[in-house]
């Protein structure tokens, strides 16, 4: 249904496929907003009362969310590195390199690394070498 909206609304062929792609632009877009914005993963969080209070009801009676191991994962599936930014792999696949260029220019230049200039950063110190 969605996606017939979508194709209603811009007049642009829309299916599953590119409504989900436009839904992981918009949300790698706004993360980088946020990180231009200064934001950083350490304002990924959730009220105290989730994370430390267990849930007094319901299937999750008892539990509470454990976040800080929950996190790391997240980020990989979304196609960020450990610190929540999403790698310069993840936004050539969704076209966004200008925009992961824009946060470049204002934030370090090692947040947007390649993950193929990552592993060879790792082999490089695993044989003893610097890059």
């Amino acid at each position: 249904m969605v996606p017939h909206l979508l194709e209603a609304v811009t007049g642009a062929g829309y299916d599953t496929k590119n409504t989900w792609l436009c839904g992981e632009r918009i949300f790698n877009i706004e993360r980088l907003f946020n990180l231009r914005a200064g934001l950083t993963s350490r304002d990924d969080a959730l009220p105290p009362r989730i994370t430390n209070e267990p849930m007094t009801e319901g299937a999750s009676k008892g539990h509470v969310v454990r976040l800080t191991e929950m996190l790391p994962e997240y980020y990989e599936v979304r196609g960020w590195d450990k610190k929540g930014i999403p790698t310069l792999d993840k936004l050539k696949e969704l076209g966004l390199e200008e925009e992961g260029k824009k946060l470049e220019s204002v934030s370090a230049p090692e947040r947007l690394v390649s993950k193929t200039a990552v592993k060879k950063r790792i082999s490089a110190r695993a044989k003893g070498k610097k890059l």
